[in-house]
């Protein structure tokens, strides 16, 4: 077997500009602005750069099971954040979760 001249490896370098437009989930890749993020994943935009997230904090933790909603409730008294994890409903405003009691309902006399 003749094995010719090995190749040199090249590569081709490019600066892009910082993504401060902000995540754009509305446009297609064709009509997106050049300054919009398809995907900012632990990034920030500011009206100058994209700034990495600087960690996390756990606030509620003891829920069982994988929490698969987030609600908001914004009322006359405040605002409250709700979490749906199976068949359970969280209050997650407090630290410490609390467990929602409620009794499911049915309905056997509707009209349409």
């Amino acid at each position: 077997m003749i094995f010719g001249q090995p190749k040199k490896f090249s590569a081709t370098t490019a600066s892009l500009a910082a993504p401060i437009g902000g995540w754009n989930a509305r446009d297609s890749l064709a009509e997106m602005a050049p300054l919009d993020a398809v995907q900012l994943t632990n990034f920030f935009p500011t009206p100058y750069d994209v700034e990495l997230r600087k960690g996390y904090t756990k606030y509620s933790t003891g829920i069982t099971g994988q929490v698969n909603s987030l609600m908001t409730y914004a009322g006359p008294n405040g605002q409250k954040l709700f979490a749906a994890a199976g068949t359970e409903i969280y209050v997650m405003t407090q630290v410490h979760p609390q467990q929602l009691q409620y009794k499911p309902f049915l309905m056997t006399n509707y009209s349409m």
